[in-house]
């Protein structure tokens, strides 16, 4: 694979681009951008309208130490946190948080940014078949991430395989991006990653239902910055810590990616990402299905289930993409001891009108007491 790539080496798209010549550079399997699709105007509108009517939402919010690489979990208000939390938020002791109460609760607002979307992004019902899924198993529909300066997330590679999208809707935001499946070498082997599972938990975080893992690195991409460089306009600035992590010289050279108000990148399946805030970003982040990385998906889900499609599917292969999807789903959810995977299913199903009182995706595994 290639050494890492500049901004300007990635496929730029705009708001004209067709469905077709938006498939064509998805088949390529690189990440590439959106830009010149939505006015500066609509994006700080959309923020302050979140802050207006969802101020008062309690969420929970990351902190976390730039030495240690400990993270705690802290409660706290929407409205307080975007206020304050450029305040509370530098390259030593950290704040960001990410939350799906958009998705939850305000489809009004969900849909007038996806409006303002270029047109060829999957999404809604007609283009994206996560919304054919059970909610509950699905990955939400919009996630709503807000960070103060030198926030970071931990570095991911999601088990559902499906390609993801990061838009900024204020302020500067930059990504290092790995590609998983093209190092054959065993040079990712440093990342040493740990499992989180994805699924179903109740009120006490145990899994119910698990339909994959997420895999997570403690390396941090972001930990050293080096000398002589303008990390606000300048790629590689920063890089591993290499006394905390000496084996991350191993690693390929990460692709970056810096992303101003108004572009979006659109992430490939399999691919490790982490964020990082060059000051206080929010950002809005999706992911999708559509027909072209359905198998891909549906394979992901019944590896994890330890199921052959071929031999305890009958017809897998030659079945429409729908009956597909309710097949492995079934097949998959029936190993979770709760019953048929028909009928589980389908219970999921009925509970959708009902407010979802169990979380989608587990606890923070690198969340601890800041040392």
């Amino acid at each position: 694979m290639e050494d890492g790539a500049c901004y300007d080496s990635l496929t730029r798209l705009d708001s004209k681009t067709t469905t077709e010549e938006f498939e064509k550079v998805e088949s390529e399997g690189r990440p590439f951008l959106f830009v010149n699709f939505v006015s500066n105007e609509f994006l700080s509108w959309w923020c302050c309208e979140v802050q207006k009517r969802h101020g008062n939402e309690a969420v929970y919010f990351v902190e976390g130490c730039g030495m240690s690489g400990k993270r705690v979990l802290m409660e706290g208000n929407l409205g307080v946190f975007s206020r304050e939390c450029d305040q509370l938020s530098d390259r030593s002791r950290f704040a960001y948080l990410q939350t799906d109460l958009i998705a939850e609760k305000d489809l009004e607002l969900q849909e007038l940014l996806w409006r303002n979307l270029p047109k060829a992004l999957p999404r809604g019902a007609s283009m994206d078949l996560f919304h054919q899924w059970p909610r509950k198993l699905a990955p939400a529909a919009l996630t709503l991430i807000i960070a103060g300066t030198g926030a970071r997330t931990q570095l991911q590679r999601e088990g559902l395989e499906a390609p993801q999208w990061h838009m900024c809707l204020s302020g500067h935001l930059r990504l290092k991006l790995l590609p998983d499946e093209r190092c054959h070498d065993g040079r990712l082997g440093a990342l040493q990653p740990s499992s989180e599972p994805f699924g179903i938990f109740d009120e006490s975080g145990k899994p119910l239902i698990t339909v994959c893992n997420n895999l997570i690195s403690e390396v941090d991409l972001f930990a050293a910055e080096f000398v002589g460089q303008s990390p606000a306009s300048h790629l590689d600035a920063y890089g591993p810590d290499l006394n905390r992590w000496p084996t991350a010289k191993d690693l390929p050279k990460a692709l970056e990616v810096l992303l101003l108000p108004g572009e979006l990148v659109v992430v490939p399946g399999g691919w490790w990402v982490q964020a990082y805030s060059d000051e206080t970003c929010w950002v809005a982040s999706s992911r999708y299905l559509h027909a072209s990385g359905l198998d891909r998906t549906l394979s992901a889900i019944l590896a994890h289930a330890r199921i052959c499609a071929e031999d305890q599917i009958f017809g897998y292969d030659k079945l429409p993409a729908a009956e597909k999807t309710v097949s492995a789903l079934a097949a998959a959810l029936g190993v979770s001891g709760l019953g048929p995977g028909r009928v589980v299913l389908s219970r999921l199903r009925q509970l959708e009108s009902t407010p979802a009182k169990s979380s989608t995706t587990g606890a923070d595994p690198g969340m601890g007491t800041c040392a």
